[in-house]
């Protein structure tokens, strides 16, 4: 017995460890299969079709991980890219419309996505995978499903919920010109209208209203379009170089003299318009203009190198913070005067000494900076592309939106701008206040006043409407106008739509270039006068049933119009625009002439709240309850 166990004993250890190692881990493979079947078998939730399970739960949230990579914009405004219950049923609709296709619709969403990141498809499924702890097949059906949902989004939002009847309907309003005598009333300017002065108390509720908003520009106060917040303000100085001055220092230049100048003439003639450099006599005023502009162009290069240099070498030893100089305590006392370097200027090149300005000590906006003469609209190629003088300030680190890329700071010299007549400037901002709310009545008391009397003026224009009309239908516009102190001008095809870029899907009024084609403005002209019989002739219709007095909020105004002519839209007009329905053109059409309120809302639309109760999905567990089983193994990276 003993031999025979000898002579079999390597037989009986591989098969007794293998019945041992069979024994130790089956409890474990029988756990770990009763666990999946758990996972595939729970109950997730209900819904109209049937019943969503944990393998369900667990595909979508394998899913929305390599979502996460994807970054999918779509999804992640409809709020689908975190949560699996909202994604189920996004993809459980697409299905169900037959916009999903397989893996090979996956595949080519894939190739598209390499091409794109210039790496093989292969390489690029690998990377989803590892990054997404999933496996092939799970990536491709998610790329597939997010095609599908992409589909039915995009499908429709872009759907065109409009009959025949409403397009014609919506071409007929859209298209509708109306023309006549106009008058504009506007409260804003209109000092004739006699209201009460208000009292501080009126001014500090309005103040308190608009204090930390930006005032818009004067064309734009309108109803709840006022600001008060103080702006970026700063103190600066500055010098100018004069081109001009650097053309008279050089007038009696030896490089001007008519011998320089035909050895110049000689060297090109054709660069002075000349054929050969037989003629110089006739063209020495050309060569003598161009050559003077060349050295001054020359001279003013050297004369801003030098200026840089001596703003710049004070700042060597200066410490560095990314884009922006440390600057020392002491260092107004340290930085280059401004004004000594005039006369050194004037020193070095035997020229004029350069100007030197500041804006004293009250505080300078941007829109004041730009009304300076030369110095207001002067640009700089310092950083690449053209950048204002305004623009470089604006973006100053002392204010609310530094540039990085376009770096300034208070108390260091900017590099040279150039005017439009050639003068160069050096630019120091020495006093920086940055925007913000406005605290005292007092700073602002000017504006305030003048946007409150305009708020009341508008209110009793509203009150007083239909008397301004009577008054303008049976005294005559013209009378109206004088009664305001305004004009008459004529109003030629008022519509809420050009035709010229109806085609182009481009809604855009037109006729009351006054108040620039307002679309609420000629909403409200086009409402009055469409009560008007448009088929009448206009002298048979009364005046009064044809002049139209509309509110402008927004511009704080009237529009008193009296209608001389009324242009519908022909059939054979209605007939050519609807041939373009057909055509790749026939979406913009529908868009310009759709009804605001058709429009869909595809986050309304596509929410989880709508999807919910369209499928009555209810989860019946939390997903924390239900177990999930181990992610699969990546595969090996192709390329090793």
């Amino acid at each position: 017995m003993l031999k025979l166990l000898r002579q079999y004993n390597q037989w009986i250890l591989v098969v007794g460890g293998t019945l041992l190692l069979i024994t130790f881990l089956m409890p474990s493979a029988i756990q770990g299969l009763a666990q999946r079947s758990a996972v595939s078998g729970a109950t997730w939730a209900t819904y109209s079709g049937g019943t969503v399970t944990g393998a369900d739960l667990e595909q979508a949230q394998q899913e929305l991980r390599v979502i996460e990579l994807l970054g999918n914009q779509t999804l992640a405004f409809l709020g689908a890219d975190k949560e699996p219950a909202h994604w189920w049923l996004l993809v459980h609709e697409a299905k169900l419309a037959g916009l999903v296709g397989g893996l090979g619709d996956g595949e080519a969403i894939l190739a598209q996505m390499s091409a794109g990141q210039n790496v093989s498809a292969q390489q690029a499924l690998f990377n989803l995978v590892k990054a997404s702890g999933t496996n092939g097949d799970i990536v491709l059906e998610t790329l597939s499903k997010m095609q599908g949902v992409m589909r039915l989004v995009n499908l429709s939002v872009a759907v065109d919920r409009v009959s025949d009847r409403r397009l014609k309907q919506s071409v007929a309003r859209s298209l509708l010109a109306v023309s006549g005598d106009m008058v504009i009333i506007d409260a804003r300017s209109n000092a004739t209208i006699e209201v009460a002065t208000p009292g501080d108390d009126a001014l500090n509720a309005q103040l308190r209203k608009y204090a930390d908003t930006a005032r818009p520009a004067e064309t734009a106060i309108g109803l709840d379009k006022f600001g008060y917040k103080v702006p970026d303000r700063f103190k600066l100085e500055w010098i100018t170089i004069s081109k001009a001055a650097i053309g008279a220092a050089i007038a009696n230049s030896p490089e001007l003299t008519t011998l320089a100048l035909k050895k110049r003439f000689a060297q090109n003639p054709s660069k002075y318009g000349a054929t050969d450099a037989s003629n110089f006599a006739a063209f020495e005023t050309v060569v003598r203009t161009a050559a003077t502009d060349e050295i001054v162009k020359e001279r003013l290069g050297e004369i801003s190198k030098f200026a840089g240099d001596q703003l710049g070498l004070a700042q060597r030893s200066l410490k560095r913070d990314g884009a922006y100089f440390v600057l020392p305590a002491d260092w107004t006392a340290q930085m280059p005067s401004l004004q000594a370097l005039t006369q050194a200027i004037a020193a070095e090149f035997g020229v004029a000494a350069p100007t030197y300005q500041s804006s004293g000590e009250a505080w300078t906006t941007a829109t004041e900076l730009e009304a300076i003469p030369g110095l207001g609209f002067a640009r700089t190629d310092k950083f690449g592309t053209p950048v204002r003088v305004t623009q470089l300030i604006g973006a100053a680190k002392e204010f609310g939106s530094p540039n990085l890329a376009t770096p300034f700071q208070l108390n260091i010299a900017s590099p040279a701008f150039v005017s439009d007549s050639g003068d160069v400037h050096f630019v120091r901002m020495i006093a920086a206040e940055p925007s913000k709310a406005a605290a005292n009545l007092a700073d602002v008391r000017a504006q305030v006043e003048k946007d409150v009397l305009a708020l009341e003026r508008f209110k009793w224009l509203e009150a007083n409407k239909a008397s301004i009309a009577s008054q303008a239908a049976s005294e005559g516009i013209r009378t109206v106008a004088t009664k305001f102190g305004a004009t008459v001008e004529f109003a030629k095809d008022v519509a809420e739509t050009n035709p010229q870029f109806l085609r182009f899907g481009i809604r855009m009024g037109t006729g009351l270039p006054t108040l620039n084609n307002d679309p609420k403005a000629i909403a409200a002209i086009i409402d009055a006068a469409s009560k008007i019989p448009f088929a009448a002739d206009m002298n048979s219709v009364p005046v009064a049933d044809r002049t139209v007095a509309v509110a402008v909020p927004d511009k704080l105004s009237m529009v008193v119009l009296q209608v001389t002519a009324m242009t519908p839209v022909t059939e054979e007009k209605y007939g050519e625009l609807a041939a373009d329905v057909q055509t790749p053109n026939g979406a913009s059409l529908v868009s310009v002439t759709r009804d605001p309120a058709l429009a869909i809302d595809p986050k309304a639309l596509f929410g989880y709240d709508a999807l919910a109760k369209r499928f009555d999905f209810k989860p019946t567990r939390a997903e924390s309850d239900i177990p999930t089983s181990g992610a699969p193994v990546p595969p090996l990276d192709p390329a090793s």
